[in-house]
């Protein structure tokens, strides 16, 4: 009787499975000889997986016979369940110039979201950020959301060609994601999000889906933020100029979009594009399938998405002495959100870290204004920041701009994280040390939970963490 080779979805089952027993080993570790592993040392278990990530091949779809037909994403379509249909893709390994390469881009090639304010939000934006997910219809330009010039009637269609959106060959599946229309920070987070799980998925990405909104609650342009982020001419290349996109599918989840893409055969009717509104619920898929947060978001790739920031000076930085930067979310929560993190947790933090790091230099950064439609609600007062003062920490409130203390926060020896999407993009580019309040089932190597302190494990966590902070300020 011949023998058959395994297919690729049999050597990624097997892969899994021998992961999962390793995590069930180091369970049992904890429960047999009271040991909990470290972070570090689980990661050290997870080069199997890794190897898993970077092993199985998928190929890219190629142009589709007939070209797709031009349809918009409506905003007030039905919701209804995806479809699961077909075809195995994987993450592709890219060396880091393939990232870092400035000009035409190569040719051949949960946390869960956090909502950015408290308000409720009014029909039209609820409208906006829930969108619809398998029903698409054409709209006229006319109907659409953005600018009124039309991709139907001028017969182009939006593909960022950014280098960070074109992972693989031009033919290769698009996704597209949706832009929200509330504060910059989760706008932000979710096409950073789509940039980390198009080149995890073998897609490129298309692009976000406008609102209809340049501004932001808080009153920023969202483009001119693109490009002080990404560069000129990047608010144009990675949110589309309509809704009328050529999108095939629509699907609401990360691991919908995992388990669709690796059920399609070979014999599936070819797609060329898929619209996942909101990318924010990858941790919540990789934490229950054990996939480490490192083969999303690799440090080249989290380089690359900071590279331009990297060029903006820090003036509020003593360069001499290593920098700490904390997020205070203030501002537009109420003094009794679950989001609030005590005061106390970040003086007990600085205590902390000023132990090991007697010369920090500490600057906080956050405000009191709420969003433009409640301004009128104060819930903070200049006074409320006392506390942090007396402990001789330089306060930032209500920057003009939201660039430069990205900037600072992106690249501290040591970030400390409010519970807020503002500070988890700086918190994906930041590879030093990164300290975020609990609730994360995906963090990064570089990441360390500074909530449950009495576990074992933390002395040494928070040792390891400040030492890489220690070592790039020798090092700069």
């Amino acid at each position: 009787m011949g023998t058959r080779s395994a297919s690729r979805a049999e050597i990624r089952r097997c892969h899994e499975t021998l992961w999962r027993v390793l995590v069930f080993l180091a369970a049992g570790c904890v429960i047999t000889c009271k040991v909990i592993p470290s972070r570090d040392e689980l990661l050290s278990m997870s080069s199997l997986q890794e190897v898993l990530v970077r092993q199985v091949s998928r190929t890219p779809e190629g142009p589709s016979a007939a070209a797709p037909s031009v349809v918009a994403v409506p905003l007030d379509a039905p919701e209804t369940k995806p479809v699961q249909s077909t075809r195995t893709l994987s993450s592709v390994a890219l060396p880091r110039d393939q990232f870092l390469t400035a000009g035409t881009p190569p040719q051949e090639a949960v946390l869960a979201d956090q909502d950015e304010s408290e308000q409720v939000p009014t029909p039209a934006q609820e409208a906006a950020t829930t969108l619809p997910t398998a029903s698409i219809r054409s709209v006229s330009p006319s109907t659409t959301q953005g600018p009124s010039s039309s991709i139907a009637a001028s017969g182009a269609v939006h593909k960022c060609k950014l280098p960070l959106c074109m992972f693989h060959n031009a033919g290769a599946l698009r996704l597209y994601v949706n832009e929200h229309s509330d504060g910059a920070g989760h706008r932000l987070k979710n096409i950073i999000e789509g940039i980390a799980i198009s080149l995890r998925f073998g897609l490129n990405l298309g692009g976000a889906l406008p609102v209809g909104t340049l501004v932001t609650e808080h009153g920023h342009n969202f483009r001119d933020i693109l490009n002080a982020f990404f560069g000129v001419g990047a608010g144009d290349e990675l949110v589309a100029a309509s809704r009328e996109v050529p999108v095939e599918k629509t699907i609401n989840t990360v691991e919908a979009l995992d388990s669709w893409l690796q059920s399609r055969g070979d014999n599936a009717a070819p797609v060329s594009s898929v619209y996942l509104p909101s990318v924010g619920d990858w941790q919540v898929w990789a934490g229950k399938n054990y996939i480490p947060a490192e083969t999303i978001f690799p440090d080249d790739l989290r380089a690359a998405l900071g590279q331009e920031l990297a060029k903006l000076p820090l003036p509020h930085f003593d360069p001499a002495r290593p920098s700490v930067a904390i997020h205070v979310r203030r501002g537009d929560l109420r003094r009794d959100d679950k989001r609030v993190i005590p005061d106390q947790y970040y003086l007990d933090m600085i205590q902390q870290i000023k132990k090991h790091i007697p010369e920090a230099d500490v600057h906080i950064w956050s405000s009191l204004e709420n969003a433009e439609a409640y301004k009128r609600l104060k819930h903070w007062n200049v006074s409320d920041f006392d506390v942090f003062r007396r402990e001789g920490i330089t306060l930032h409130l209500d920057d003009p701009g939201l660039v430069e203390p990205w900037a600072h926060l992106a690249r501290a020896d040591v970030l400390i994280m409010s519970q807020s999407a503002f500070s988890a993009v700086p918190a994906y580019l930041n590879l030093n040390c990164v300290i975020f309040y609990g609730h994360n089932l995906a963090p990064l190597g570089n990441w360390l939970d500074g909530t449950h302190q009495d576990r074992r494990t933390y002395k040494r966590e928070l040792r390891s963490c400040l030492a890489r902070a220690k070592k790039k300020k020798q090092r700069g």
